[in-house]
């Protein structure tokens, strides 16, 4: 496809030709390379520890190693008392059984089980390394692009179901591209198939269905019978949601549509959705060298003086909804840079799919859309909250239409090789590193809480505030997490409660003394969690309006204390 010519769609070939000046050696080179990035790239984050909401991957898949028909029939302790395991998840348990299969082999230890996962890591950016290269994108530089982002790389370091789904998703959308260009039954049952597990991985996967519906019919120019391979996803989606009401009294599909939509929101409606703009920019923060390449100078200028005036509303305000953006010195000047540059990278990257629509008109390049707009529109619309999570299928899509728009650019200009496309990769390496490395910096510090409140604790009963990563390693150790409106602390118990965490209370004076504070890690200058720098990576009505943020992060400490009334 020439970048500069609209290919009328027709009755596809048996085959998909190779692009013109493609060998097969080269693209297998490339595939290798984009491979080896992947775990080059992640190689020093499989040691991490069990982070965020990495537990409630674990419990489950604990669960199914003894109860593999009911994974869900447990109860935890999540947000302070004993609640069904059914109605705090939102996904559906295929991530658990592929964690308890992996355990049953390697082991439970989070080298092993990173893995594991570092494998589903590799088969998203080959997959969309392949998807690149049938959209006429250049391969490689998709493939870079799309690993090096704050969003898919630390993304990459949890064991959450966010990667395994977009490696299934992007896999089913390949078999079925080809089982419709070759008329093979066999490619389209293995496309529904994956798809139906990737709906099982986590449930934003139906969005397939309606994208190969589409691209399909753009692609044949009439309705076509093998659509009906689809029921398949829906059917098992369908199923599962019987059977849930079924077992737990609550269909599960339902009740994550209804938490999706239904959480309130600090921001306000129209404050959502400037949060849900800014964060998509954050999370594809890393590609301040790449987009300019894909930019001409009035564009570039135009999102110059569009950064300025952002910069200046954004100081203005002083804060959004509820929320009061950071007014600590310099790390308040970050926020505002921060905010203004994510915003305008989010906007930029709509621009760039709205220009593709009035430029081609093919199939591959109306699922692409389709596929970034919708997936835009949820997580910065829809969705309960701002995340990184929900931002990540659209990287593939996003990263395939801007190394396309860099590669026709630079083909414009008679070079092969779009000057400054490697230190832009590099730029892009080197901030998603960073961000991932802070990311790990607090899945440690949960862990070392977790071994210094136990030290502590010198035998007395052990219990604690807080969750994420810092629970599971001290329920490991026999610690328990505080009921609040049931647990019998007696005097003499130890309680640990760490400095910044999620469903924290005070504890009462009257009843308690503070032994030690314990430091766990020192002050910082970038995290994906924390209120004061306004770092929201996994939730942002939670902690902040973007993904990472810079600035003043306080030091992450445990304070133990000792109960001395009932």
């Amino acid at each position: 496809m020439d970048g500069q010519t609209r290919v009328p769609d027709g009755p596809a070939p048996r085959a998909a030709p190779d692009k013109p000046g493609a060998t097969r050696g080269g693209v297998t080179g490339e595939l290798v390379l984009a491979a080896s990035a992947t775990c080059a790239a992640l190689a020093p984050f499989l040691g991490k520890p069990f982070h965020v909401d990495d537990p409630l991957f674990l419990w489950l898949a604990r669960r199914v190693t003894t109860h593999p028909l009911d994974p869900f029939g447990f109860e935890v302790n999540w947000y302070g008392a004993l609640e069904p395991m059914w109605s705090i998840t939102q996904n559906p348990p295929l991530a658990g059984y592929l964690i308890a299969a992996a355990a049953s082999v390697v082991g439970w230890s989070e080298a092993a089980l990173h893995g594991v996962f570092l494998a589903a890591s590799v088969v998203a950016i080959v997959a969309t390394a392949l998807l690149a290269r049938r959209c006429g994108a250049p391969p490689l530089a998709t493939a870079l692009a799309t690993l090096f982002t704050p969003a898919f790389l630390v993304s990459a370091t949890t064991l959450m179901c966010d990667v395994p789904m977009l490696a299934l998703w992007l896999v089913a959308m390949l078999l079925w591209m080809h089982g419709i260009e070759r008329d093979s039954a066999s490619l389209l049952a293995a496309a529904s198939v994956v798809a139906a597990l990737a709906v099982l991985t986590k449930y934003f996967a139906v969005a397939l269905v309606p994208l190969l519906v589409l691209w399909t019919w753009r692609r044949v120019r009439r309705v076509d019978l093998r659509i009906g391979w689809l029921v398949l996803p829906l059917a098992v989606l369908l199923g599962w949601h019987l059977w849930t009401a079924s077992a737990y009294g609550r269909g599960l599909v339902g009740g994550a549509i209804g938490y999706a939509s239904g959480a309130p929101s600090p921001f306000g409606r129209v404050g959502s959705i400037a949060v849900g703009i800014a964060f998509v920019g954050g999370c594809l923060a890393s590609w301040a060298g790449l987009l300019p390449l894909a930019c001409t100078r009035r564009a570039l200028a135009a999102f110059a003086v569009a950064a300025v005036l952002a910069a200046l509303g954004v100081t203005g305000l002083g804060g959004i909804g509820e929320y009061r953006f950071p007014a600590a010195g310099w790390t308040r000047w970050a926020f505002v840079g921060e905010a203004s540059l994510f915003a305008i990278a989010g906007v930029a990257v709509a621009i760039l799919a709205a220009s593709e629509w009035s430029r081609r008109r093919d199939a591959d390049t109306e699922l692409l859309l389709a596929w970034l707009l919708g997936t835009y529109f949820f997580a910065a619309v829809v969705n309960w909250t701002a995340n990184a999570r929900s931002v990540l299928p659209l990287l593939p899509p996003a990263a395939i239409l801007l190394a396309r728009r860099i590669a026709e650019r630079a083909s414009s200009a008679g070079t092969l090789r779009p000057r400054g496309l490697a230190p832009a990769l590099v730029l892009a390496a080197g901030l998603s590193l960073a961000v991932a490395a802070a990311d790990h910096r607090l899945a440690e510090a949960g862990r070392a809480g977790a071994r210094a409140a136990v030290e502590r604790a010198a035998g007395r009963k052990l219990w604690f505030e807080g969750h994420w990563g810092l629970q599971w390693y001290l329920e490991q150790a026999g610690a328990e997490a505080i009921d609040f409106a049931k647990s019998p602390i007696r005097p003499g118990d130890r309680i640990a409660v760490p400095s910044y965490n999620t469903n924290l209370r005070p504890l009462p004076e009257a009843v308690t003394r503070l032994l030690e504070v314990v430091a766990l890690a020192p002050p910082a200058r970038l995290t994906t969690i924390h209120e004061a720098v306004g770092a929201g990576f996994y939730a942002a009505i939670a902690t902040g309006p973007l993904p990472f943020g810079a600035g003043a992060v306080p030091a992450e400490e445990i304070q133990v204390y000792e109960a001395v009334q009932p």
